[in-house]
């Protein structure tokens, strides 16, 4: 099934998601590379006076000359960048702290992170160039938002694995903007692969994160990789300084998922044991749960974190682009 699915294009595996109605246009303002892998786009919006409009998590169908079929990005910036100038700059204290802009970009506009990929709509923004003024046409959709669909959680669990961290970035960077954190417990566990050259996807911001949020946040990072590759992303990680900083040399696993939700499972089992207080049931009901990585660990820790009781299906909320 998920095989077929894969054949399918973007629009085609996403035709239930909710769209907003017509296209916006962007050009692009800056490109910077991370690593060989993966780029940073800063798009800027056409319509400077109103800007965009978007929730945190939602993705961009991209509409590219030249390429049949739209291809689909998610937005890794924050919302109040996508409004004017005028607007973006009279709001929150914090803004733009966890990602400052270059002297030359300014808003209304939106970053995509883009990773070298054979697809086709990827190919065709992976060779664009600042210098062309290459037009966009795009539309947002998504439904892998915050606010989530549940009461207002008082803890959050963010899981993330490789690009899967593009949705949760922007919603946990929204936190941050909205000062909205210290008053939520909040776990980011991070997978991802040190990159031969270059640095981890968004590590920067979320080390910044920590550090200014150091009551209220959790940074877990399962980093795998060449060893000496592994040491120069945990060496960033540890020069910090940061007491909510953990660094793992080794996958993600389940116990690291449920642990953080106060729960444990048999080793060698895929049994989760649970001999529940109340109160652990009551910070359950409070918990909401964002996943998003490649298919097998989404589904994986998905379904344990389903089966934890207080959580259920309708706090534990997945992205799958597959």
């Amino acid at each position: 099934m998920s095989s077929e699915r894969a054949k399918l294009s973007h629009e085609e595996r996403t035709s239930a998601e909710p769209r907003q109605q017509g296209f916006r246009f962007v050009n692009i303002a800056k490109i910077e590379e991370i690593n060989p892998d993966i780029r940073l786009l800063k798009l800027s919006v056409q319509d400077r006076k109103n800007g965009l409009k978007f929730l945190p998590g939602q993705w961009l169908d991209v509409f590219i000359p030249g390429v049949p079929k739209a291809g689909g990005f998610t937005i890794t910036s924050t919302p109040s960048l996508a409004q004017p100038a005028s607007a973006a700059a009279g709001s929150s204290p914090n803004k733009h702290i966890v990602a400052p802009l270059p002297p030359e970009v300014s808003p209304p506009l939106i970053e995509l992170a883009i990773q070298r990929s054979a697809n086709p709509p990827a190919q065709g923004i992976w060779r664009a160039r600042k210098a062309d003024r290459t037009q966009l046409a795009v539309r947002v959709g998504g439904s892998f938002v915050w606010p989530p669909p549940v009461p207002a959680p008082s803890n959050v669990l963010f899981v993330a694995g490789g690009v899967g961290i593009n949705p949760l970035i922007s919603i946990l960077a929204h936190l941050h903007e909205t000062n909205a954190l210290p008053a939520l417990c909040t776990r980011f566990i991070y997978a991802t692969k040190a990159p031969a050259t270059g640095a981890v996807l968004f590590l920067d911001r979320l080390l910044r994160i920590a550090a200014l949020t150091p009551n209220t946040f959790e940074l877990t990072l399962c980093v795998t990789g060449q060893a000496k590759h592994v040491e120069r992303v945990e060496a960033q990680a540890r020069q910090a300084g940061l007491r909510n900083v953990e660094v793992l040399r080794r996958r993600v696993e389940k116990g690291d998922v449920l642990t953080c939700v106060g729960a444990q499972h048999e080793e060698d089992s895929d049994v989760v044991v649970e001999n529940v207080a109340a109160e652990v049931l009551e910070e359950r009901r409070r918990t909401v749960a964002y996943v998003c990585g490649p298919q097998l660990m989404t589904d994986e820790f998905v379904e344990v974190l389903e089966e934890v009781e207080g959580l259920g299906k309708e706090r534990v909320l997945c992205e799958k682009w597959w």
